[in-house]
């Protein structure tokens, strides 16, 4: 785990092309690119996707960090769809969550999606282009 938090620490980058260019760009450059991952937040998926469903008490006493850190992680792999959680009933009142990684295919499929989406998205740039430059300096 440590060499993935040395892999992602040595770009701050979120969106960066750069990054994503480079020859050796990695998954996790992808991953935090396209789902704005930071490293604690790759660090989560990575556990879930390895080892299976954990709480968030379990997930915060592992990685040695605040509940509230982990649940933000949490919160943020679910909305981007990488993980999902399930609510478990307590036998004696109350509830708890259990928070799993979505399928890798599924994964890849919806990060496909999305850089399909960051393409056309340049190319509009890219057909614009000329128009917004004189629309900047000519103004």
């Amino acid at each position: 785990m440590q060499d993935l938090k040395k892999q992602v620490n040595t770009h701050k980058e979120t969106m960066s092309l750069q990054v994503l260019t480079k020859k050796n760009a990695s998954c996790n450059d992808l991953l935090c690119a396209v789902y704005n991952l930071n490293p604690v937040d790759l660090e989560i998926f990575y556990i879930l996707a390895g080892g299976g469903p954990a709480s968030l008490d379990d997930l915060a006493q592992r990685m040695k960090r605040d509940r509230s850190t982990v649940h933000r992680s949490l919160q943020k792999l679910v909305s981007n769809q990488l993980c999902y959680k399930e609510t478990r009933t307590i036998k004696d009142g109350g509830y708890y969550h259990i928070y799993n990684a979505m399928e890798i295919s599924k994964i890849r499929a919806e990060a496909e999606h999305r850089v399909d989406e960051i393409t056309a998205s340049l190319g509009r740039m890219l057909r614009n282009f000329e128009s917004d430059i004189r629309k900047h300096c000519c103004t």
